[in-house]
């Protein structure tokens, strides 16, 4: 079995426990029903299909995708990918620009980010479905407060260590010392034009050998 393979095996796996736990997704998706979408993730190629309020993916071969009509397609790398999670958890934007390609049919991106967005699972449910709906309650919030204070802990340590690179080791260069930089380099060149400017007056007026 190829990488694509298992990898495409795994997702659907996982997105369809993460779907079931919000039952409130499924009739947003179901009136997106047929449509599809092509990701290629570095060099994983796969197709998302919309599909009785579901998604499912499934590899594409380089040959096919290119004869095969997608309705959007994505191209990104796992290292963007990557770099928007921790965004989105740490509350930070980052210095590096994420490479994301997006073309085709701008309404069903919208309608499908807007359905994305609003995912809102449901954390109790599996936890009461094994546990009970008491003690299943208990552990789910147990686990929400871990999980909280995790995402903190990784803020505050994504603060600590921007700071460091900045202030301290002087690994990383501020915004404002690139904006100066900017400003500096820009205004050497206008110097520099206005000599050029004065030199060629001079070259005109002067009296010829």
């Amino acid at each position: 079995m190829s990488a694509s393979s298992i990898f495409v095996s795994v997702c659907n796996q996982a997105l369809a426990k993460l779907l079931a736990l919000d039952r409130a997704l499924k009739p947003k998706l179901d009136a997106l029903d047929g449509r599809s979408l092509k990701v290629e993730l570095g060099a994983l190629h796969f197709a998302v299909v919309l599909s009785n309020g579901s998604l499912r993916l499934s590899p594409v071969a380089l040959d096919e995708a290119d004869s095969t009509q997608f309705d959007l397609e994505v191209k990104t790398q796992l290292q963007s990918v990557l770099q928007m999670a921790f965004e989105r958890i740490s509350g930070q934007k980052s210095t590096q620009i994420g490479r994301l390609h997006v073309s085709g049919d701008a309404e069903f991106a919208k309608l499908l980010q807007e359905a994305l967005r609003d995912y809102q699972p449901d954390l109790d449910q599996p936890f009461s479905d094994v546990f009970g709906d008491v003690i299943g309650f208990q552990l789910a919030r147990g686990m929400r407060n871990a999980a909280s204070f995790a995402v903190q802990r990784g803020k505050r340590l994504a603060e600590t260590v921007r700071d460091y690179a900045l202030d301290e080791a002087r690994i990383v260069v501020s915004q404002t010392e690139i904006e100066q930089f900017c400003e500096q380099v820009d205004d050497v060149r206008d110097r520099a034009e206005r000599v050029e400017v004065r030199v060629q007056r001079w070259l005109k007026s002067a009296p010829a050998a």
